[in-house]
């Protein structure tokens, strides 16, 4: 999964499609693997009232694998990414991501579900002007009673490490463990009802002085109930609602997730989906540092042939700010809107996609107002 905020994740390339190479008794072996270059030109790269354009070739290649042996199943991938500024040479960055997973299925009606991601992203210039790359790696197990019955428990644990490449961007990295607990109720439709009561800390691990103004560590309570709801053949809401509680020098708060969400199959080959968000995120999780961040969303999808796919989509982003660093409350809309995307699948070994998008932010702070344009033209080839 690559962060959302990040411009240049977005328009990257998907490498993996899978194809089976191989049975033997029992066993099922899947190879993937993939080639890709695009090509981005950025009307305003620097996220700047005056206007900077830059193209960036993303070079990508990347192998993955999936197995089933008895009642196991395994899995991993592995993915290189390399960007190539054409005028600033200094922000070439090239980084790697990937995943392992084992899930297993034992007597007694008890599966397991270990996994670990790497997931890596080039922060925006909106962000930091310097170059700067987030690597975070999650690792998780679970186990689960009763996955197919109607009502199912599950404990487990995580562990996360997040970390940037920048030097300046140390005191943002962090360590995070958790445990959870939670039971699940399914209905004969497969809607689902989910309540997880989660508990944890997480330690900001790179700061350099006792500064009371950035020590962002704390411990958290949290308790989460999700819904699927399967409100017909063709149409999918999920909903979640969270209510946690931080408990830390500056992180020492009550606060709350939300999360709507509804996809709607209009038709075989016409898709809408919609939703919005709403979270507070802890103060140092990312570098511009929002008090709260609302997100609204509507987009579509459309297949036009067998070959050829239209989609658009359109976001509004809220965030407010109340830093401790600044004397002001302040309010900042962000426009994300991707007008027109196409990927036409030329063969089963090739794809080619063309993208645009724009974005508009506003701000009372005029150096934090800009708007910028990017078009996106890419191939992938698949083995």
């Amino acid at each position: 999964m690559y962060k959302k905020s990040n411009n240049h994740t977005k328009v990257a390339v998907t490498l993996f499609c899978l194809v089976q190479s191989g049975v033997v008794v029992a066993e099922e072996k899947w190879i993937t693997g993939g080639l890709g270059v695009s090509q981005l030109w950025d009307s305003n790269f620097f996220r700047d009232p005056n206007e900077v354009s830059e193209e960036v070739r993303l070079l990508s290649a990347g192998v993955g694998m999936s197995a089933n042996l008895s009642r196991q199943q395994f899995s991993a991938r592995w993915r290189i990414r390399s960007y190539q500024h054409a005028n600033n040479e200094q922000l070439d960055e090239t980084f790697q991501d990937g995943s392992a997973g084992w899930r297993g299925a034992w007597a007694g009606d008890f599966t397991t579900d270990l996994s670990w991601a790497r997931d890596s992203y080039l922060v925006d210039r909106w962000e930091a002007p310097e170059s700067d790359v987030v690597a975070r790696d999650d690792a998780k197990f679970s186990i689960t009673r009763g996955a197919q019955n109607r009502f199912s428990f599950q404990l487990g644990g995580r562990d996360t490490n997040q970390d940037h490449s920048s030097d300046l961007r140390d005191g943002f990295n962090y360590h995070e463990k958790e445990a959870f607990v939670g039971v699940t109720y399914k209905t004969p439709s497969y809607s689902t009802l989910s309540v997880f009561f989660r508990s944890g800390d997480r330690t900001y691990k790179d700061r350099l002085v006792e500064d009371p103004t950035s020590n962002f560590d704390f411990d958290y309570r949290q308790v989460d109930v999700e819904n699927v709801w399967k409100i017909s053949d063709k149409t999918t809401s999920t909903l979640t609602l969270s209510r946690f509680s931080r408990k830390g020098e500056l992180n020492d708060s009550i606060g709350d997730y939300a999360l709507l969400d509804i996809s709607w199959d209009a038709t075989p080959k016409v898709r809408w989906r919609t939703g919005y968000s709403y979270k507070r995120p802890a103060l140092g999780e990312t570098i511009d540092l929002p008090s709260t961040v609302q997100t609204g969303y509507v987009g579509a999808a459309w297949d036009i042939t067998s070959k050829l796919e239209f989609s658009s989509r359109a976001e509004k982003v809220l965030r407010n700010y109340n830093r401790p660093d600044e004397l002001f409350v302040r309010t900042e809309s962000q426009y994300n809107v991707i007008p027109v995307s196409l990927t036409y699948k030329f063969s089963e070994s090739l794809t080619i996609k063309l993208d645009s998008s724009w974005r508009k932010n506003e701000s009372p702070i005029p150096v934090r107002q800009y708007d910028s344009t990017q078009i996106t033209f890419g191939l992938t080839a698949r083995f």
